[in-house]
């Protein structure tokens, strides 16, 4: 199955959460497809939270009908006690503030769909990076701390999953201790650096990595990663309630990809 087939293929599915069999078996094995895969599930779920007004249109109007209120056209008058219409009988008019909560449904559900279009369009067209780079911003790089925990990381063997995982953390922990040395910093462009490259570079790797782990010892070894990622996260988090305006928005946005990290973790 080719990439695009297998987009087009999951936009039209009712629920997205379950791909068919030949979905599944591309997903397993396409790196970009998964990341695209991922992001259309966090649309999905962000799209009901959209708000609606409660609407008591319908359940007024039901009140009439059954009262006699409103005329009906039967073809059996003994299914229900309605008033058969008369010359003189027509229909009460809808007072003003049902009209406005009719029409402020219809507007909200034609908004709500068009966020669902634009954001599931948007996300056909993407197509991730397969060689994305370490310097992410043209203003700012990555710390040198983190480049050379990378390294660390690439001198591991791809067979000793355990151990690249133990790395992975550590560069976590590295990243948390960066945040808090630019945390107070006016130049915010080594910041938004790191906070793309952990984005970009950093989270797909983890998953990628995990994926890897025997069978036998996945369960233990991501939970134990989960737990301290997630207090990665927690940290950087509040580092970022303390930190100046200009830089608290970045350090939210680095803490919510460890959150999301330890949520795609729990999924494998």
């Amino acid at each position: 199955m080719k990439c695009n087939d297998l987009r087009k293929q999951l936009a039209r599915l009712e629920r997205l959460d379950r791909p068919t069999t030949d979905a599944r078996a591309h997903l397993s094995v396409c790196d970009g497809c998964r990341l695209w895969y991922q992001q259309a599930l966090r649309v999905e779920r962000l799209s009901a939270r959209v708000p609606t007004p409660a609407s008591t249109g319908k359940t007024a109007f039901l009140d009439k009908v059954l009262s006699g209120a409103v005329p009906v056209a039967r073809m059996k008058p003994d299914v229900l006690p309605l008033r058969r219409p008369t010359p003189k009988s027509r229909t009460l008019p809808v007072n003003n503030r049902d009209r406005y909560q009719q029409k402020l449904a219809l507007a909200t559900a034609l908004a709500a769909g068009l966020l669902v279009f634009a954001a599931a369009f948007g996300a056909l067209q993407w197509k991730p990076s397969t060689n994305l780079p370490i310097h992410v911003a043209d203003s700012g790089k990555v710390a040198p701390p983190v480049l050379k925990a990378v390294e660390t990381f690439e001198a591991i063997p791809p067979s000793a999953s355990a151990e690249r995982m133990d790395q992975f953390l550590r560069i976590a922990k590295t990243i948390r201790d960066q945040c808090e040395e630019l945390a107070q910093s006016t130049d915010t462009s080594d910041l938004r650096a790191l906070a793309g490259w952990y984005r970009q570079e950093f989270w797909p790797k983890i998953i990628n990595q995990a994926r890897l782990i025997p069978r036998e010892e996945r369960m233990a070894v991501l939970q134990s990663f989960r737990s301290e990622i997630d207090r990665i996260g927690q940290a950087t988090d509040m580092l970022a309630k303390s930190a100046p305006e200009n830089t608290a928005g970045i350090l939210t946005s680095i803490a919510k990809v460890s959150t999301d990290i330890s949520r795609d973790l729990s999924t494998l």
